[in-house]
């Protein structure tokens, strides 16, 4: 997989741009980890209901950014 962020998650109202750029960079990272015998970085399973709570945490978290 390959990953490349152009933009600010702070500034992106498209959450699915966030989840396609992070997801591949946490299972890479987790990765090189688990080859290390060390723990996850991101130890964290995002199924699809986690996905809408982020989604919604980061719609309001833009709109108290911008009122």
């Amino acid at each position: 997989m390959k990953a490349k962020a152009t933009f600010d998650p702070y500034n992106t109202y498209d959450f699915g741009d966030i989840i396609e750029t992070c997801l591949p960079l946490s299972f890479a990272v987790n990765s090189i980890n688990r080859a290390m015998g060390i723990s996850d970085v991101y130890p964290f399973v995002n199924t699809p209901k986690v996905i809408e709570k982020m989604k919604f945490v980061h719609q309001l978290v833009l709109t108290k950014h911008y009122n």
